[in-house]
């Protein structure tokens, strides 16, 4: 009996030496290995490496140089504290990229966007979208018309990050010289005075065949009067506003200080054509008018537009190919423009002597300028919903949108922001976007149409459409009625269900 439990320990311990040898030399091995650590890592680990590709959260922009390195900034903070990677984009500066609606027609859409808050109900509809279910903290303090923006079929869909409106910025040096003021004109009225004038020297320069006599080097007149990148219609449009070939449909003087005192929002009742004011214009509006409750989102009364005036003055118009929009500021300091049309955070970035810009509480109603709302969106393609919230909801806090506001001067789209700053949305946005009445749901139903009439627009300053058919474009746009928006929508794609 000794003996047998002799030999089974004897076994044991062989079997322990084996063991322990074996474990020793699948060590050496490995710290021997010559084969690429990078192969090692790929033949054992191919799955831990799919994960954490997988879990790269992939968010797309669309925003000039300068906002982008600020917006890395704030990324590279997020990356450090919640210990998320993420792969930033700037659309704008990805040459040759799929639009973002190409992208989500492919099925290859990044997790966020940063778009247009007029876009949201749109993208939305198609299905292309994730809905917010739980509150979304700073939506109370955004313009109201930017809380309607993403909002859709009793959901949210987007939560609203920036607003950015156009301000008309000019060559202090180029006006003082041509106008002898320093600072642009107020009215319509003063605005035909000044293309008059310009219009007049013009043709006496061209027939001269260049310089005339009375002329020098320091009061040559610029070559075009207003410029703007051609690849933005909202800025043409904030043009025509500001200088009033378009305006709310307003009784008493249309060009000029309304009367207010006996006001009604009327609604188009059809299409015909002119209406004389009292400032003796002819101006596009509908032929009878009607009381109807403000606010009535399903009649929504046609704005007046004069572009006949702007016919014989086309030449005034120029419109800059390039994508970079430096360009316009070139043709601002080289003197050839007198007046650009840019949002407010590229006029603050670019500006320096000899340039100035008008603040939106100089511009006295019913002149104005728009402004565009941007909105973060989560796609509904997204395997990462959460990851995506928490990035969205940490550029979206106070401290991201102050730093945002501070370094590029994009105003945020919480009010409070601005408010703990010691100053209100007010100064920066024109009177039309600060009460919620006809005029401001007229043009947040249509903001999408009235780009793409802005297109049209340009197109016709360059002869390319004829005036009557520009007319009709702009009535048509009136009188459609969002249903039949909608309508239009869903026979162009029927909406899919968002894959969640």
């Amino acid at each position: 009996m000794p003996s047998t439990k002799k030999l089974m320990v004897a076994v044991m311990m062989v079997f322990v030496s084996v063991l322990l040898f074996s474990q020793l030399n699948n060590k050496f091995v490995k710290l021997n290995n010559p084969r690429d650590p990078k192969e090692m890592q790929n033949v054992g680990g191919s799955r831990l490496d799919l994960d954490t590709e997988k879990r790269v959260l992939r968010v797309e922009v669309s925003m000039p140089r300068l906002s982008f390195l600020s917006l890395q900034k704030l990324n590279e903070t997020f990356k450090e504290r919640y210990g998320i990677q993420v792969e930033l984009i700037n659309h704008e500066e990805a040459n040759g990229r799929l639009t973002v609606e190409d992208q989500f027609r492919l099925g290859q859409p990044p997790d966020v966007l940063l778009v247009h808050s007029e876009s949201v109900q749109r993208l939305a509809q198609k299905g292309w979208l994730l809905p917010y279910e739980s509150a979304i903290n700073n939506l109370e303090t955004v313009p109201f018309w930017m809380k309607e923006d993403v909002r859709w079929n009793g959901l949210t869909w987007g939560v609203p990050a920036y607003v950015d409106p156009y301000v008309l910025v000019w060559n202090k040096k180029t006006l003082s010289s041509f106008t002898h003021n320093d600072a642009p004109p107020a009215t319509n009225t003063e605005w035909m005075n000044l293309m008059t004038t310009w219009f007049t020297a013009h043709s006496l320069e061209e027939a001269a065949g260049g310089q005339t006599e009375s002329q020098t080097a320091s009061t040559q007149q610029p070559e075009f009067l207003f410029s703007w990148q051609e690849e933005d219609p909202a800025a043409l449009l904030s043009f025509m506003w500001r200088i009033g070939f378009i305006q709310p449909n307003l009784p008493g003087e249309r060009l000029g200080e309304p009367d207010l005192s006996s006001w009604r929002p009327p609604v188009v009742t059809n299409s015909s054509r002119t209406i004389t004011s009292t400032a003796g214009s002819s101006l596009s509006s509908p032929s009878q008018e009607k009381e109807s409750d403000a606010g009535n989102e399903n009649s929504p009364y046609q704005w007046l537009e004069a572009f006949v005036q702007v016919e014989e003055y086309d030449s005034a118009f120029h419109s800059m190919q390039d994508v970079q929009w430096q360009h316009v500021w070139d043709a601002l300091e080289q003197g050839k423009a007198m007046f650009a049309m840019v949002p407010y955070s590229e006029a603050m970035q670019g500006m320096k002597e000899p340039f100035s810009y008008e603040e939106q509480r100089e511009v006295k109603y019913p002149y104005g300028t728009f402004a565009r709302g941007s909105s973060y969106v989560i796609s509904a393609d997204s395997a990462l919903e959460e990851e995506a919230k928490t990035w969205i909801s940490f550029m979206t806090e106070h401290e991201q949108l102050q730093e945002m506001w501070e370094m590029v001067s994009l105003l945020p789209a919480d009010g409070r922001v601005l408010e703990l700053q010691g100053t209100i949305q007010r100064r920066y946005l024109s009177e039309v976007f600060l009460n919620r009445n006809d005029e401001m749901l007229a043009l947040r139903l249509r903001t999408e149409q009235l780009l793409q009439f802005g297109k049209q627009l340009g197109r016709w300053l360059q002869s390319g459409i004829t005036t009557e058919s520009l007319l009709k474009q702009w009535d048509e746009l009136w009188l459609m009625q969002p249903s039949e928006h909608d309508k239009e929508q869903e026979k162009e794609k029927e909406p899919v269900s968002p894959q969640v």
